[in-house]
């Protein structure tokens, strides 16, 4: 008989932050051995936390259903498309601007005028897809196991706070990764976990205001494609300054 504290999914999230923090700890220090993981391993154990364990505590029940989650059918779809089209748009254009003009060349360019969208290869759609998916359950995840607290009574009461109480638990998972402590030191590099964290806070915003997951995903998937599409403009590499070995960066939470 399991003890009903461990099929809280609150305890769950405290066990996942414990268990990343210690293995992204043991990974760091191994980056440059040969015990370091292949990139393959790394991406399997990273899919599997991300989007494995959501779907593991749906099966046992741990949170009771998809609508808890906000995985369910939208209840107000039109409205549900709407929101996370809009702030994907938002969020790419801020991020796409920010990105390219203030780090890549110093310059305060306009907002949206050099954004430009064309053909994304098939590849990126689907590598920039699973990453959407898989965070998307991870965020609904958290978001799940702050509203079974109690903390708020539902989407529509008090949810403001529990879905600040969520990105904060969020942060704290990203900073307890010394990778990403390690990458924030320069702005080159801090690039993608700067994305990943305005998209965690889009995807929280899309769930507040509509109660699905669907429109954070939809909000991600639109952010992502622009994203990958725009950076593919005016952009050259020997630019950045990384201060990290590619090998250093965070492989569990992240863009």
């Amino acid at each position: 008989m399991i003890p009903d504290d461990l099929m809280r999914p609150i305890t769950w999230i405290l066990i996942m932050l414990a268990i990343h923090a210690g293995v992204r700890a043991w990974l760091w220090t191994r980056v440059d051995s040969a015990a370091y993981p292949p990139p393959n391993i790394r991406r399997w154990v990273r899919s599997f936390y991300l989007a494995g364990i959501p779907i593991i505590a749906l099966a046992l029940r741990v949170v009771p259903s998809v609508d808890h989650m906000g995985l369910g059918v939208p209840a107000r779809p039109v409205v549900t498309v709407g929101v996370g089209l809009i702030i994907g748009l938002v969020v790419a254009g801020l991020a796409s601007a920010w990105q390219r003009d203030w780090i890549v060349t110093g310059k305060r360019g306009r907002l949206l005028g050099r954004l430009q969208i064309g053909r994304i290869d098939r590849g990126t759609i689907l590598k920039e897809s699973r990453r959407a998916l898989e965070l998307e359950l991870h965020w609904a995840f958290f978001r799940a196991a702050v509203l079974d607290t109690g903390f708020s009574s539902g989407v529509s009461s008090g949810v403001g706070a529990a879905m600040w109480l969520a990105i904060v638990l969020l942060g704290i998972e990203a900073w307890s990764d010394p990778a990403t402590r390690a990458a924030l030191a320069a702005p080159a590099s801090a690039r993608s976990i700067a994305r990943s964290g305005a998209l965690a806070i889009a995807s929280t915003l899309c769930f507040a205001l509509t109660g699905s997951s669907a429109a954070g995903l939809i909000a991600q998937l639109l952010a992502r494609f622009v994203l990958a599409e725009s950076s593919t403009h005016d952009f050259d590499p020997s630019t950045v300054d990384d201060p990290i070995p590619s090998a250093h960066e965070p492989i569990i939470v992240g863009s």
